[in-house]
């Protein structure tokens, strides 16, 4: 686009150029061409006053007569030029303001590029420092390095909560068992457990199956505890890890006492 505009002050320029040397021939021809009137009109006369007639009466008339002719040829030469140069600086002043247009209308452009250029990058910025940050809640309160007492017959239920300033999306929850661990997860309703757990410490692990679309900035979503019926009063340390795709999801580990 710049490149555009460049050509089109480059053309105007040139066209000014252009006129101007036109100008300059026209009055220099006009010129010319007065003074060879006048040459030709003054020999044509003084050759044959000088042979045909020496009487210095006449001789006078007829330089009187030349001298009228030719401040008569003189005024219409200098009406001529003063037309010509009027002509010339109107259609040169044309030309400038043309220019002086086409020149602010590239500022302007060039202003708006760099305008929408700096709120697109300060927008992408903004988005790229923008993250969502998820963490997990029990009646309010953040669950990582604390016990969590709960009773199984109150349907009791986790907060995953956004404490970020983006959206969370397609967000997973995971828990994670020992292998001798005396809290049976159930398997079943919400939950589903996984054929395999990707952490060595802790050998069982369950999918919340209920899909989590989006949380958004500031709000936070419910997930139902769920152990079997028949687990007795017991207190065992427990992971969660929370996937909602960023580079590494975020690790909860908590103590669960059921009684």
């Amino acid at each position: 686009m710049e490149q555009n505009d460049e050509n089109l002050v480059d053309k105007k320029i040139a066209e000014a150029k252009l006129e101007v040397a036109e100008k300059r021939l026209q009055i220099t021809i006009w010129s010319v061409g007065i003074l060879l009137t006048i040459m030709a009109a003054i020999f044509g006369m003084i050759i044959p006053m000088i042979s045909a007639n020496r009487n210095s009466d006449k001789v006078d008339e007829q330089i009187r007569w030349m001298q009228k002719e030719v401040e008569t040829m003189k005024e219409k030469f200098d009406t001529k030029k003063t037309e010509y140069e009027g002509k010339f600086k109107s259609e040169v002043k044309e030309i400038n303001s043309r220019q002086e247009t086409s020149l602010g209308n590239i500022s302007n452009n060039a202003d708006k590029i760099i305008r929408e250029t700096k709120e697109n990058v300060e927008k992408l910025i903004g988005a790229q420092l923008t993250k969502p940050k998820l963490t997990c809640l029990y009646k309010g309160h953040e669950i990582n390095g604390k016990t969590v007492s709960i009773v199984r017959n109150d349907f009791p239920s986790f907060e995953i909560d956004n404490k970020g300033d983006a959206q969370a999306r397609n967000v997973k929850v995971v828990v994670y068992t020992k292998q001798n661990s005396k809290i049976n997860w159930f398997d079943g309703g919400h939950w589903l457990r996984r054929a395999i757990s990707e952490d060595k410490d802790y050998s069982q692990s369950y999918l919340y199956r209920n899909n989590i679309d989006v949380i958004d900035a500031g709000y936070s979503t419910s997930i139902e505890i769920e152990v079997e019926e028949n687990a007795k009063p017991v207190k065992d340390e427990l992971m969660m890890k929370i996937f909602y795709g960023l580079p590494e999801p975020t690790v909860i580990r908590f103590t669960l006492e059921l009684k």
